[in-house]
């Protein structure tokens, strides 16, 4: 746990999280007023604490590290903050001469930011753990033959491989590669999961349980085939790897639960049970500002043996099935004013206008590849 070691003078030897444990700078509440001759006697603004200085190197890092972590650029927050712990470790840091008195100010600040520090570590390292074990970096259209992936479909230009656990679980991957498809329109539509269940086959319904914050969201899907259903509510996060691999990775699971917020489980018996999805990250690589590949590799645990048949048919009708389905709606979406995404574009602003759009400009300008025309969508870029 971060910030509970006293003090040391040689903090070279301590670990990540031992480095951030030392103390914290006295405080003194101080009055930043700035006096106006017109007006002598102004407002008193709340009282401020201004904690020890720091280099402007260091203050740059920590708002650096800030807009990183609330843009979700993850590995880009790891590059800042180990620069930061070098600069702790360091009398001399790129030039730059740390005093204890500097230490004490930055571990102040970072102090203030443990919460969001700890969890950008966490995240960033999944995050290289899910771009490392790639199955297709090395440009094959195959996974590893040792990694003894069955092939269950290739429908629409999308192939799902599958393989089973002797405990049960059921690994599936499944890749697509999308051409002609806006990008902006890709990400809607699978943000908006809440509609998912008008367009998906067999997802009966389907509900946002909790809007996190930007990329980050818990839902709720109950899908049927036949006479068994399954239903599973997942908290995912996404990752912006944009800038460095022109890829955006999102990680999830299963949750049984989320902050108290009701989830519309179904009661289990001999057709329905809630199933565990074990593990589930996502890479999409963009190629082009209509172009991408995605590969998605889910562990589940259906928590009932299933017939090798009705897995099959699982597999076949329903896993690849559905990534077709999301990239076809995004094409719909691109090409029909009135439709529901749509409208959801235009409502939500503040993440679609000013979030997400600026990162898809930015990639483009990075490529050197043609910004792609929203202005359909109500916003000019």
């Amino acid at each position: 746990m971060y910030f509970q070691s006293e003090y040391q003078s040689n903090i070279s030897d301590m670990d990540s999280s031992e480095r951030l444990s030392l103390p914290l700078a006295s405080t003194t509440p101080v009055n930043m007023t700035i006096p106006d001759e017109n007006n002598p006697h102004p407002p008193t603004p709340p009282v401020r604490f201004e904690f020890a200085p720091i280099p402007d190197a260091a203050a740059e890092l920590l708002k650096t590290l800030d807009e990183n972590i609330v843009s979700k650029r993850l590995l880009a927050a790891r590059d800042v903050y180990d620069s930061l712990i070098r600069m702790l470790e360091e009398e001399n840091s790129e030039g730059l001469t740390v005093t204890d008195e500097d230490r004490a100010g930055i571990q102040q600040q970072m102090k203030d930011r443990s919460s969001e520090i700890e969890k950008m570590l966490v995240r960033s390292d999944k995050t290289k753990q899910v771009i490392a074990s790639g199955l297709f970096t090395d440009g094959s259209e195959e996974p590893p033959s040792e990694e003894n992936w069955l092939l269950g479909a290739n429908l629409f230009g999308t192939r799902t491989w599958y393989k089973e656990a002797d405990s049960g679980l059921i690994s599936v991957l499944i890749r697509g590669n999308q051409k002609e498809i806006p990008i902006f329109e890709q990400l809607c539509v699978v943000h908006e999961v809440d509609m998912w269940n008008e367009f998906v086959p067999f997802c009966v319904q389907s509900e946002l349980v909790s809007n996190v914050g930007h990329a980050e969201l818990v839902a709720y899907v109950n899908l049927s085939v036949k006479l068994i259903s399954r239903d599973c509510c997942i908290h995912a996060y996404g990752v912006d790897c944009l800038q460095e691999h022109s890829r955006i990775v999102l990680v999830g699971g299963s949750v049984d639960g989320w902050q108290g917020l009701p989830i519309p489980f179904q009661e289990s018996g001999w057709f329905h049970q809630t199933m565990e999805c074990k593990e589930f990250s996502a890479v999409i690589e963009i190629n082009g500002p209509n172009s991408a590949t995605t590969t998605i590799i889910g562990v589940i645990d259906p928590k009932v043996a299933l017939p090798q048949i009705v897995v099959n048919y699982a597999i076949k009708k329903l896993a690849g099935l559905i990534l077709y389905i999301l990239l076809k709606q995004a094409n719909y979406v691109a090409k029909h004013a009135d439709c529901v995404h749509r409208k959801r574009i235009k409502e939500n602003k503040a993440f679609y206008r000013d979030w997400l759009l600026p990162k898809i400009e930015n990639l483009c300008r990075l490529k050197g590849w043609k910004i792609p025309d929203i202005s359909h969508l109500g916003f000019s870029s």
